[in-house]
């Protein structure tokens, strides 16, 4: 990802059981972050003529041309064998990344393999006496264990730092610089031998590692000493400081250089530099780069006495006639099509050229002419959308409650009517759930309008309670909720007086929530010596709704039953949890004082407000904002042991955070959620065409995670790129990645992003998923 903005969604899954699908149909938004390419209408006709084809000769048996294999005859076979060495076979200073900051600002992402040893970080710049800062996955700062510095230069070594993902990024300690150039570099045996050649065949570039100007040529690549599963995926060239090439790496057959990408043009005066992502044997990602090279002038040869062919004076499929009517003119050709008048078209997921190399043959799933198009053979109709929602209260009609109800119905009338003074149709329907003694009412409100009716009833519970028992069925009361319509992500909030008796029923709560995802919330207000119940934290009713609660991507909050600010606490979280919130950061720990000492989140450009929301005891705040200065947000309420606080119109950029407790060895929960028009939605697929099955990872059995962005469109999805990362804590509260993987565009699909397989080893896992996107228009990581 380069130094664009980037914004961090976190969110909260687990592994589960099956379980059956809802089949409600909800209004979806009319943009989505992934916009489909638009078709011709010559298209169509093509596509059916494709498909019909491919039908005809049994799907993939293609005859392939000489010099090429594979299923689709995508991979070029080497007419002769190149024999490579390495100028420092042993172990030595390889670089992994170079990147110049502009006015030092900034950062640079890179992973550390586990084929490497220490670091080593050098900055040049033209002043201000830099500061290398390097913070691991988790936010933490990482000492090096010696470095030298002067006015215009650090340089940093690091020895056994763990593998993972590391962020530089420099402080100026006195004055100010225009630049700094960093280079990261890793002692390591791993290496990268590149070079270009202009027939896919070749395996002897014709210049060593440089292009030559204006000559369309292969990228290709060796990798020295890189042991079996490890394998190159990508390629990433960058042009003066600035990115111009991105490619997937294929496979090329009995060459010495076995890995290559598409074409590749150089400009004489430029200067580049190649970046080659991967992943070492033990899974771990990987990044080599290769030294700075150059564009080479073609040389001047006599030219051949055949008749030149005429000047272009047309170009097919959307192709740009540039210097028309002369000798120089020549056609600018669009993503996907190639050659003199861009008449060729280049095939994407596994098609291959028709005979006249118009259009592609294209496997099942995918069409358009170039076969750029994912098409899922069945898609999610689920409403995916936060700015329209439900409300849902399920409150324990006993007699201990009756302090608490009307406090719990002017909150809500309260939040209702600031949506409306400020012309928010927020709250679609309503639903309110009374129980007590093993018995449940629910009551529906289907229109926007039903607010005063909702409102009415949850006061006119006092008139009907009865005295109940230290425990009641809270699961029940929660499950009955699914009957009723409400919409996607809707959060629940529960208030009760007593611990679950039926806390057996976790799971069947999980399993049933799965696909629509609704946060449940639970406010416990903790029992009166009066009453005879005892105030035990560790009941297994307790710990059932603090389960539920963690898993849906809630919170468990306690509250003294004396308070006569339950109101206040209400009115806060309903703010805090609806209308277009989305989590930017989570994490749930058995001991407050292991969480790292800083930890990471991102505020994009569409967020309005950042709320944060926590319980523990004691906490306390800090933030560091993207222009380093220390932030206390202004809390907006505290009551027992929950705290809130709220961040207006955030600085754009990775905020750092730091939450403290005054009992270090008691546990803490904190969401962080983010009033954005960016909606995040996920899933998990059997397969590239399938748009989704079930919505959570499924222990020990392999499932591709697919998301979807709601909000601002992204118009070209050829300029996107999308990344994922699972966490889990372990038993110590530490987070370890879990998986990493790059995501693929899918235009015909609900869930637009389509990574790789995840299998979920441990069952009941809490598992956490970040998801970046980036592209020519908007960059952001959640």
């Amino acid at each position: 990802m380069n130094g664009a903005m980037k914004l961090l969604l976190v969110f909260v899954a687990a592994c589960c059981t099956p379980a059956a699908f809802g089949e409600e149909t909800r209004t979806s938004k009319w943009s989505y972050v992934f916009t489909a390419l638009s078709k011709s209408p010559a298209a169509g006709n093509a596509e059916e003529a494709n498909n019909a084809l491919v039908s005809a000769i049994g799907g993939s048996l293609l005859t392939c041309d000489p010099g090429w294999t594979g299923q689709f005859c995508e991979n070029p076979i080497c007419s002769s064998r190149n024999t490579l060495t390495l100028r420092n076979p042993g172990p030595a200073n390889r670089v992994v990344d170079i990147t110049t900051l502009s006015n030092c600002a900034g950062s640079l992402q890179f992973p550390h393999d586990s084929l490497s040893n220490y670091s080593y970080i050098a900055v040049t710049s033209d002043g201000g006496y830099p500061l290398i800062v390097l913070t691991d996955f988790n936010g933490a700062v990482v000492g090096s264990a010696e470095s030298i510095a002067g006015s215009t230069y650090h340089h940093a070594f690091y020895r056994g730092i763990p593998v993972g993902t590391y962020s530089v990024s420099i402080n100026l300690t006195i004055g100010t610089a225009t630049y700094c150039l960093i280079e990261v570099n890793a002692y390591s045996q791993v290496a990268m031998l590149i070079g270009f050649v202009t027939e896919a065949q070749s395996d002897f570039p014709a210049s060593g590692q440089y292009p030559t100007d204006n000559v369309p040529s292969y990228f290709v690549v060796h990798a020295f000493n890189l042991p079996f599963p490890g394998s190159l995926s990508s390629v990433t060239i960058v042009k003066d400081g600035s990115m111009t090439y991105r490619a997937m790496l294929g496979k090329r057959y009995a060459c010495a250089y076995e890995s290559f990408a598409g074409w590749f043009t150089c400009n004489a005066g430029s200067r580049y530099i190649a970046k080659l992502d991967g992943i070492d044997y033990n899974g771990n990602p990987l990044r080599r780069s290769s030294d700075i090279f150059g564009c080479l002038l073609g040389t001047t040869t006599q030219a051949p006495t055949t008749t030149s062919p005429p000047p272009i004076s047309q170009c097919l499929n959307g192709g740009t006639l540039l210097y028309a009517n002369t000798a120089d003119a020549y056609c600018y050709c669009p993503v996907l099509f190639t050659g003199r008048s861009c008449e060729n078209a280049l095939c994407m997921n596994g098609g291959s050229r028709n005979q006249l190399g118009t259009a592609c043959i294209c496997l099942e799933g995918f069409t358009g002419p170039n076969c750029q198009n994912v098409n899922c053979t069945f898609t999610d109709n689920i409403g995916l959308l936060t700015d329209q929602t439900s409300l849902v209260f399920v409150v324990r009609a006993s007699t201990s409650m009756a302090a608490n109800i009307p406090q719990i119905a002017a909150a809500a009338q309260a939040v209702i009517k600031a949506y409306n003074d400020g012309s928010l149709n927020v709250f679609r329907t309503y639903v309110l759930v009374s129980f007590v003694n093993g018995t449940v009412r629910v009551q529906n409100f289907f229109t926007s309008g039903d607010s005063g009716l909702f409102i009415s009833a949850l006061n006119n519970l006092t008139n009907n309670l009865k005295p109940g028992d230290c425990t009641d069925n809270v699961m029940d009361a929660v499950s009955s909720t699914f009957e009723s319509f409400i919409f996607t992500k809707s959060p629940i909030f529960v208030f009760t007086d007593a611990y679950a008796n039926d806390y057996q029923a976790f799971f069947g709560i999980f399993n049933r929530n799965a696909n629509i995802k609704f946060p449940i919330y639970f406010i416990t207000i903790t029992p009166t010596p009066e009453s005879g119940c005892v105030n035990d934290p560790f009941h297994p009713g307790n710990r059932a709704m603090q389960a539920v609660a963690a898993y849906t991507e809630a919170l468990s909050m306690a509250v003294d039953s004396t308070s006569p600010n339950l109101g206040n606490l209400t009115r806060g979280v309903l703010f805090a949890t609806t209308f277009r919130m989305n989590p930017v950061y989570s994490n749930d720990l058995q001991q407050c004082s292991r969480q790292p000492n800083f930890q990471a989140f991102f505020a994009d450009s569409s967020a309005f407000s950042i709320h944060f929301l926590a319980t523990g005891v004691g906490l306390q705040l800090s933030l560091i904002d993207p222009n380093g200065a220390v932030l206390n947000p202004d809390i907006d309420f505290q009551l027992g042991n929950t705290y809130s606080w709220l961040l207006i119109n955030p600085v754009v950029g990775q905020y750092l955070l730091q939450l403290s407790s005054s009992q270090n060895n008691t546990p803490c929960s904190y969401r962080i959620l983010a009033r954005s028009n960016y909606d995040f939605f996920y899933s998990a697929s059997p397969g590239l065409i399938f748009d989704a099955g079930f919505s959570e990872p499924v222990y020990n059995n392999a499932r591709h995670i697919v998301a979807v962005f709601n909000g601002e469109p992204i118009i070209d999805p050829y300029r996107q790129f999308a990344e994922i990362t699972i966490y889990g804590n372990d038993d110590n509260d530490v987070r370890q990645s879990l998986y990493m993987s790059s995501g693929t565009y899918r235009s015909g699909c609900t869930y637009k992003m389509y990574f790789g397989a995840y299998n979920c080893r441990t069952p009941e896992q809490l598992l956490y998923i970040t998801v970046s996107v980036s592209s020519t228009c908007v960059s952001f990581k959640r």
